[in-house]
């Protein structure tokens, strides 16, 4: 939480009423969504379909708006097509949205994340990837975006996340899978195929 705290409140610059895509519904960016919305903004999670009925079913308990995305249904094509809130209103200007906060790791995530924002919007991009990443970097240019990574934290950063959990402005139990230490390997497993949120093992 004090990596999250670190990059939305000195890395970014949320606003009240802005519109906001977290790519990557992990705990990291799950943190990143509650933060984002904790400051005011609108917040959108992005998942594909291994991700439907755990984490993004989350998301959506959380009231955040989700979108499952794919080579055949980006989420460039969806928000060009529209997307609206629980509410009807729409999500996004133009297709485009202010910030992109990125945590996937998936490298053509971040390819894509250049297209979707507004121009003179924000990218932050607090994953680490395996590969090199493509970037439109003539397009960065000419829309004046603002791209920028953001790694551990200070002190500061973790006083400040500490008063977010003990508020509950981070609802950690929503996200935490407890296992008996039995079930330690199972843990381990499920945290790699990505089928719980935050695995925490018990230990007595």
């Amino acid at each position: 939480m004090s990596i999250i705290t670190n990059a939305l409140y000195n890395k970014c610059d949320i606003k009240p009423g802005q519109d906001v895509v977290v790519t990557g519904c992990g705990i990291i960016g799950m943190m990143s969504a509650e933060v984002a919305r904790a400051a005011g903004a609108r917040v959108a999670v992005t998942g594909i379909a291994h991700d439907r009925d755990i984490r993004l079913k989350r998301a959506k308990e959380r009231g955040f708006i989700t979108i499952e995305v794919s080579p055949e249904n980006s989420l460039t094509t969806q928000l060009q097509n529209g997307i609206t809130d629980d509410n009807g209103i729409p999500f996004g200007t133009n297709g485009k949205v202010d910030l992109l906060i990125e945590c996937s790791g998936v490298p053509p995530v971040l390819t894509e994340a250049v297209g979707v924002v507004k121009p003179e919007g924000d990218i932050c991009v607090i994953a680490t990837y395996g590969t090199d990443v493509q970037i439109n970097a003539t397009h960065l240019t000419r829309t004046s975006l603002n791209m920028r990574g953001s790694m551990g934290s200070c002190r500061a950063d973790y006083m400040a996340a500490q008063k977010l959990m003990v508020t509950g402005i981070f609802p950690s139990e929503h996200y935490t899978d407890y296992y008996d230490f039995k079930d330690i390997n199972q843990a381990f497993e499920d945290s790699i195929m990505a089928n719980n949120m935050k695995a925490v093992v018990k230990m007595n």
